[in-house]
């Protein structure tokens, strides 16, 4: 399993929320780099949608690209969240 794979879920949830915190400590003058910015973010999110449009494998069901985490170390409680072929269920 490669490093994207194993974090692709959560590269395309928070790269959004990283290029709007990344834009609001621009100053509000300069509008041309904001624009270039949200581009530049949004661009990466696609790119990254397409890796798991790509990688996603119909013929398998359930969850793919599942991320694991220990959330709270006591009492255990863990958190998981993944992609979820629909057709399986």
């Amino acid at each position: 399993m490669s490093w994207f794979t194993a974090h692709a879920i959560s590269i395309v949830t928070f790269l959004p929320l990283l290029g709007a915190m990344v834009i609001a400590f621009v100053g509000r003058d300069r509008g041309s780099l904001i624009r270039r910015l949200a581009l530049v973010f949004s661009l990466l999110t696609f790119l990254g949608t397409l890796g798991l449009y790509w990688k996603f494998d119909v013929g398998r069901a359930g969850m793919q690209f599942e991320e694991f985490r220990l959330w709270i170390k006591e009492p255990q409680s863990t958190t998981t969240w993944g992609s979820m072929d629909s057709a399986c269920c």
